[in-house]
């Protein structure tokens, strides 16, 4: 069964970076089966890139090109402002890739971190609670899309500076006003408070992506 990876790219880039070089030359590499890119709403000195893979024999390449090869160096590094955060996920709900087919106004990006001394039965437990609060969002007629899964290795947790496992959860909302809505109710109250026990912490994030 082949595994149903995407490949998650932050970058801190000036305004005028050429992103989209390096989206080009990343469409030409084997196994990559779809990229999506875009600014956050947020901080729009940050670009996000989604690599959804059909293969992932060149994944680890990948990583090398956007961190210390070629397309870092050559495209990326003269307006980087920060340092590249490369990791990927392996989906565990959702259609397997990172949007599916389905255009979204608005793509909610938020990342779960857990306590540092997580065991793989901790993160079954955690996914198992993660079913209550994608059900609310599901039942939703503002959401678009939803995917979500680990994050394969560590991702690196800024409110405690330590590498941690972590969790990703990516919803396509009408409109960011309607996942604000959705944040104030019951049901959001209710399954968020079954996760937090997991928790070391949180981070939430909005991106309008296009396709490449």
């Amino acid at each position: 069964m082949t595994e149903k990876i995407t490949t998650l790219v932050y970058l801190e880039i000036s305004q005028d970076a050429p992103v989209h070089r390096a989206v080009e030359m990343l469409k030409e590499i084997q196994g990559i089966s779809q990229i999506y890119f875009g600014r956050r709403l947020e901080n729009n000195n940050i670009v996000d890139l989604a690599i959804d893979w059909a293969t992932t024999s060149n994944l680890e390449h990948v990583n090398d090109l956007l961190t210390k090869g070629d397309i870092y160096n050559a495209i990326l590094k003269p307006s980087l402002t920060g340092v590249p955060s490369v990791f990927s996920i392996q989906h565990s709900s959702g259609p397997g890739t990172f949007l599916d087919t389905v255009p979204n106004t608005v793509t909610e990006i938020a990342t779960f971190y857990f306590l540092p001394d997580t065991t793989d039965a901790k993160l079954k437990d955690f996914e198992q609670s993660f079913v209550l609060l994608e059900k609310a969002i599901l039942a939703l007629p503002e959401q678009t899309t939803a995917a979500a899964g680990p994050v394969i290795g560590n991702l690196n947790n800024p409110d405690i500076s330590l590498p941690v496992k972590a969790f990703i959860a990516t919803v396509g909302w009408t409109s960011v006003d309607a996942h604000i809505a959705f944040t104030q109710t019951p049901e959001f109250a209710q399954s968020l408070g079954g996760l937090v026990p997991f928790l070391s912490g949180n981070a939430d994030h909005h991106v309008q992506f296009q396709k490449a």
